[in-house]
């Protein structure tokens, strides 16, 4: 220890140096650092969803849920495991114990599911497993108003708005809420299915695939050789309604419109979404995994500035979660350089020695940045437990600067030159102040064991 001493002292200009490289390196980290709310925790829940549409609940139990729920049950790793069961939707929730690789635990989840399905109805759906992640909750969500016509609004978001905000650096997915999706609706007559012998079942499996561009092969002119593609997809009402549904007696054509009626609606899953009181639809933001929340609500804003809207109609961020970053962010270091500030004054007070007490003032946003780098290769975000943290270890090291120099200031005292006094005080009490914070870290090493999120 001693001799590591004596060389940072006889070597200002090396030890300068190599100050001036940790701040540039720390400066850089803390440009790339992610900056979030709470630490990226993935918890350990997965839930699988199957939907079985037209079934009620005691049905969905007995015929997909226990399915599911004996199927993931020979999984190793899981706590608890519960289910719900409503009509049309089976949804079973399972809790693995923490520190599971949910990776490893999500592919065992699917193959077990991939072994019961043959034991689930025809009419269900393939069972759809959702891993939890604080990536998934929305750091952003807007509003746009402005017209009474939710139709046309909700065309102009998804056809326009919604890819702007999709192009945003960082942003992983937008969802649109609210408003009215256009689509083609056919109301059929029983008495007219019933009078021709016709399945509705046949007529949804005929417009679907009645309604596709296909390949139609390839030909020749001379050297070139063309790709040919028959065009089925609908474009206008009158192409569904002129659909041939089934040929009677004679060879006689039975066309849609014959036993419905084919129009333009809206679908039937709408949320509705109010503003003050106006109809609006709102547009949720979701971030990409390890993303800063704050430079993605930067370039979400920058975007939506960019916008060409028609005339009247309006936007406005409901909630954005880098606001609350920002201020517990602000009120954090806000606390670091005030307790931080104080030190220094309490140290002028009774060492009354600018030069000695600027020694201490520099050593902290110093440890601070060096903390920062660390911080970025250790992949750790810039939040308020992490702040928190660097708050607490100012604390210590100004504790251990003051024993440091008090010590030298000892040795100064008593003849010895500023070399000598440089190193035999701080060799002299290097032992102390390392047992001193090591008993700090010992304190707080019992924490490594806490599971939970609370760990």
């Amino acid at each position: 220890m001693r001799n590591f001493i004596e060389l940072v002292v006889k070597r200002p200009v090396a030890v300068f140096m190599c100050m001036i490289a940790v701040l540039i390196l720390g400066f850089v980290s803390l440009s790339k650092l992610a900056v979030d709310f709470l630490p990226d925790m993935e918890l350990p829940y997965i839930t699988v969803r199957t939907e079985y549409e037209n079934a009620g609940p005691e049905e969905v139990e007995k015929s997909v849920t226990r399915v599911i729920e004996n199927a993931v049950a020979t999984v190793s790793g899981i706590n608890t495991i519960t289910s719900t069961s409503e009509e049309g939707m089976s949804s079973v929730f399972i809790e693995f114990n923490w520190g599971t690789d949910l990776a490893v635990a999500t592919a065992d989840i699917r193959e077990a599911i991939d072994t019961a399905k043959n034991s689930l109805p025809d009419d269900a759906e393939s069972p759809t497993v959702f891993k939890f992640s604080t990536d998934m909750t929305p750091i952003m969500e807007i509003a746009f108003f402005g017209t009474d016509n939710l139709g046309a609004l909700y065309t102009l978001i998804d056809n326009q708005v919604l890819n702007k905000i999709e192009q945003a650096s960082g942003v992983a997915r937008a969802e649109i809420r609210g408003g009215l999706k256009t689509e083609m609706k056919v109301d059929l007559v029983l008495n007219r299915l019933h009078a021709y012998g016709i399945d509705i079942n046949s007529i949804v499996s005929l417009l679907s695939s009645e309604n596709q561009n296909l390949s139609g092969g390839e030909t020749y002119e001379g050297v070139y050789k063309y790709t040919l593609r028959t065009m089925g997809e609908f474009t206008t009402v009158a192409d569904i309604e002129n659909t041939v549904v089934v040929l009677k007696t004679n060879d006689t054509p039975i066309k849609l419109k014959d036993i419905g009626r084919v129009y333009q609606g809206y679908s039937d899953d709408s949320e509705i979404v109010k503003i003050n009181g106006m109809p609006a639809i709102s547009v949720s933001v979701n971030k990409e995994s390890g993303g800063n929340s704050v430079n993605v609500s930067k370039a979400v804003k920058k975007q939506l500035s960019n916008l060409s809207l028609p005339e009247g109609v309006e936007y406005e961020i409901l909630f954005n979660s880098a606001d609350n970053v920002n201020e517990s962010i602000k009120g954090v270091m806000d606390t670091a350089w005030q307790g931080g500030l104080f030190a220094v004054i309490i140290l002028m007070l009774y060492l009354w020695n600018i030069k000695t007490v600027s020694i201490i003032a520099i050593s902290i946003p110093m440890s601070i940045i060096i903390t920062f780098t660390l911080m970025y290769f250790l992949g750790i975000t810039l939040n308020i437990i992490s702040l928190s943290g660097l708050v607490l270890g100012i604390g210590m090291m100004v504790d251990n600067s003051i024993v440091v120099l008090e010590n030298i200031f000892y040795y100064r005292n008593n003849g010895y030159g500023k070399y000598s006094s440089a190193i035999n005080g701080t060799s002299t009490v290097a032992l102390a102040i390392s047992a001193s914070t090591l008993t700090t870290i010992a304190v707080f090493l019992p924490f490594l064991f806490v599971e939970g999120q609370t760990g």
